[in-house]
């Protein structure tokens, strides 16, 4: 089928002139089919080095893009949503903006710059790398705002109060008037000054002053008004009381991009360097943010961490990454050696109490494991803790595997992750130990983790859980809780 509908129509016995080839050729389009014939291909298996055939304006011509360059181009992401695939992370890296040079600036204050750049296009909360200021004090990475109807300026705000000047001379003291000399000094008249005068390094009475006024006489000389005093020769020390108005340019670099949708709905994490504006945020995961957050409502399964403002008509964060189990059962268990010594008893025996079914968030998560628990092992004594993960669906379905770490290369029976406390007796006061281990690399299905013990020789261990070998509770014999816990780190 034809994909290019042609300018002209020619038929048999027509003269064919130069216009009319022209004709044909200059006024031909591409057919829609011309895209819509081709093999289709799901937009989720783009690649990198794929590549959009689009129309430039600046060339005024066709030109091919790789799909990574759209992608990390400078335009603005403004869709209605944005849905992220099953346990994957929407990740958002804004390329910086070009940078703005010989920019002025003025502070009044010392502590609020304004800059002044022509339809410079930023909006309040976006981050801005500021260097080459006249004064290098005014350097740095500072989070903006734009003054209500400006176009053409922007301010931000220095941590600490910039432009306190400070010096030290010689002081004339005569009558109501003392003359400094103090060698480009840099004050103007009008300034709040305070001054310490000192006679070889011991302060004068009377002649230091908290708060003065100066009129400047020359580049190495002010005055002040003081009470009648005669002195000649004390040394005078001084500090500005306000900062100095400093003006000067300034080259300022856009760090990120907004981004502009109507909703966010991910089962992974989201990620973003810049500014969200959104209608919604539905995150199964976390939600990591350098900039700010505009949004009507935001649900979120993890953490929510931003370096900026965050504006929400309903906020929701759901604590769903710990995971706690807590029992005062009792219960009496017995185990032999296992592992490579007896694969009948692989791991051992499951104190199926302190059972963990636990969900990952995302396929990769890390998840931190503790057991603490109460009870007595035997006089038999030489036991030890196994963790086993045991997936519920999947690849491995409902088999018990070891944690990486939890036994050694081989699973001898005496390797585990914690040895089984035995306080040479069996008589009325329990103990408890702690089982600490991580699983470094989650599964994406719902999985059961659990504690076992086993022998670590040829003996049969008895473990009493939340109680004692001899008493099951009474005077003088105690009883215990114990307890499962699972934090879960997004990664």
């Amino acid at each position: 089928m034809a994909q290019i509908q042609k300018g002209d129509t020619f038929v048999d016995g027509q003269q064919v002139t130069a216009n009319r080839l022209n004709q044909l050729i200059d006024s031909a389009t591409l057919l829609p089919n011309a895209i819509t014939d081709q093999s289709s291909m799901p937009a989720s298996s783009i690649q990198n080095a794929d590549s959009f055939l689009i129309y430039s304006t600046a060339n005024t011509g066709l030109r091919k893009v790789p799909a990574t360059d759209v992608l990390q181009s400078n335009i603005p992401i403004k869709v209605s949503s944005i849905t992220g695939g099953s346990k994957n992370d929407i990740v958002s890296e804004p390329l910086d903006g070009t940078a703005q040079t010989g920019k002025a600036y003025a502070s009044v204050d010392g502590i609020t710059n304004t800059v002044t750049s022509t339809a410079h296009g930023l909006v309040t909360g976006q981050t801005v790398l500021i260097t080459s200021a006249t004064n290098v004090s005014y350097n740095g990475t500072y989070r903006i705002v734009v003054p209500t109807g400006s176009l053409d300026t922007f301010t931000y705000t220095t941590s600490s109060v910039l432009g306190i000047m400070a010096g030290s001379g010689t002081g004339v003291f005569s009558g109501t008037l003392a003359t400094v000399t103090s060698t480009a000094h840099g004050l103007t008249t009008g300034m709040l000054v305070k001054t310490t005068v000192t006679n070889n390094g011991v302060q004068v009475s009377g002649y230091s002053s908290a708060s003065v006024t100066v009129t400047v006489t020359g580049v190495n000389t002010f005055t002040y008004s003081i009470t009648t005093s005669v002195a000649t020769g004390y040394q005078v020390v001084w500090q500005t009381l306000t900062p100095a108005p400093s003006t000067g340019t300034l080259t300022y670099l856009k760090k990120a991009s907004n981004k502009t949708i109507g909703n966010i709905v991910a089962t992974g994490n989201v990620y973003t360097d810049g500014s969200v504006i959104a209608n919604n945020i539905n995150v199964n995961g976390s939600i990591t943010n350098n900039g700010v957050l505009n949004t009507g409502v935001v649900n979120a399964s993890g953490f929510i961490s931003t370096d900026g403002s965050i504006f929400s008509k309903t906020f929701q964060v759901l604590p769903r990454f710990d995971y706690i189990v807590q029992t005062r059962t009792q219960n009496t268990y017995t185990s032999g050696w296992g592992g490579f010594q007896n694969n009948t008893n692989l791991y051992g025996t499951n104190v199926v109490e302190l059972n963990l079914q636990i969900t990952p968030k995302k396929v990769g998560n890390t998840i931190i494991l503790q057991w603490d628990v109460s009870g007595e092992m035997n006089y038999s004594g030489d036991t030890v803790w196994v963790v086993t993960r045991t997936p519920l669906s999947g690849t491995g379905a409902n088999v018990a595997v070891a944690l990486t770490n939890a036994v050694d290369d081989q699973n001898n029976t005496w390797s585990g992750v914690s040895a089984g406390n035995y306080d040479g007796n069996d008589a009325s006061t329990l103990n408890k130990v702690t089982i600490k281990i991580a699983d470094l690399s989650t599964l994406d299905v719902s999985c059961i983790y659990k504690l076992h013990f086993r022998s670590a020789n040829n003996r049969t261990t008895t473990f009493c859980l939340n109680r004692t070998q001899s008493s099951s509770g009474a005077l003088d014999y105690e009883t215990g809780m114990s307890t499962a816990h699972a934090h879960e780190i997004c990664v």
